[in-house]
């Protein structure tokens, strides 16, 4: 289902609906980075599964060079046209490669920070993380965060108090999945981020530092019916389900129906505040030459 991504039509939805990571977020990775040994910590950045490029921009504020990586042509053609939008001192960091995560084009103990935003579960995870121990350098940092689709809560605008529309829409999603998951092998993966990332605290080699966890929140202030209903379009989950429940091809359509008639019942007015579960994992890569490492 990875491919599902490499749709011209995926990557607008994608795009247009993913809400952005938060500024808390970045700051936690560079205090994270900046409290090991890593000496010229803001040189080089890498975006692995950049997708369109939400999580590869924010980076372009702290490090000289930003390089988005993703295996979608589509995805990364999208990401620099988006480049148009971006300030010159910003766009001159920035650059889009496709590539494989499991293989990149970056020599030997390169890298200060290796980032993935809501892509591991698409990894070979094992091929993955050898590569970034490749091209990181002594001391360096991989950081992998996502968002969830289950856990979203939907907020009313007028008094922030959590809407019935909230239980409706989780309903849905842990519905589609239990049916994708039976039929898809790759949907499975997305069992990572259901249980945010908690089984992939232990990095596979030992000489790693433990995890360090972060857990929050990203917001989408103005959220539609039509924003929620698009956001569950850009997804896999949401493909997979179709292609396996044919009956059901109009799920959106009554999911929509569901959300304005309890919108109705308790008054809510036309966007919800959508508050998104957000999990982060940090690790260190060990420095030989720090011997309290």
């Amino acid at each position: 289902m990875a491919q599902f991504y490499r749709s011209g039509v995926t990557s607008k939805y994608y795009a247009l609906t993913r809400p952005k990571y938060t500024d808390d977020l970045y700051r936690t990775i560079l205090k994270f980075l900046e409290s090991g040994t890593l000496k010229q910590r803001h040189h080089l950045a890498v975006d692995v599964g950049c997708g369109t490029g939400q999580s590869t921009l924010p980076l372009a504020e702290y490090f000289e060079r930003v390089i988005g990586v993703d295996s979608s042509e589509t995805q990364i053609e999208a990401a620099k046209l988006d480049l148009i939008k971006t300030p010159k001192e910003i766009k001159d960091r920035l650059q889009f490669l496709v590539g494989e995560s499991e293989s990149m084009p970056f020599e030997n103990v390169s890298c200060d920070l290796v980032t993935v935003g809501s892509a591991l579960q698409w990894f070979d995870i094992p091929k993955f993380y050898a590569e970034v121990d490749r091209i990181l350098k002594p001391s360096g940092v991989l950081a992998t965060y996502s968002s969830s689709f289950e856990g979203i809560v939907l907020k009313r605008q007028v008094n922030g108090e959590t809407s019935r529309c909230s239980k409706i829409l989780n309903d849905f999603v842990n519905r589609i999945f239990d049916v994708a998951v039976k039929h898809e092998p790759s949907i499975r993966s997305r069992q990572l981020a259901r249980d945010r990332y908690r089984k992939l605290e232990h990095h596979p080699s030992s000489s790693y530092e433990a995890s360090e966890r972060y857990d929050g929140s990203m917001h989408a202030q103005h959220a539609s019916i039509d924003y929620i209903c698009s956001l569950l379009r850009s997804t896999a989950l949401l493909a997979a389900y179709i292609k396996h429940s044919p009956d059901d091809v109009h799920c959106l359509e009554n999911l929509s129906s569901q959300l304005k008639h309890e919108m109705a019942l308790e008054g809510s007015d036309d966007e919800f505040i959508a508050e998104f579960p957000l999990f982060m994992l940090m690790w260190r890569k060990p420095d030989p030459s720090n011997k309290w490492e």
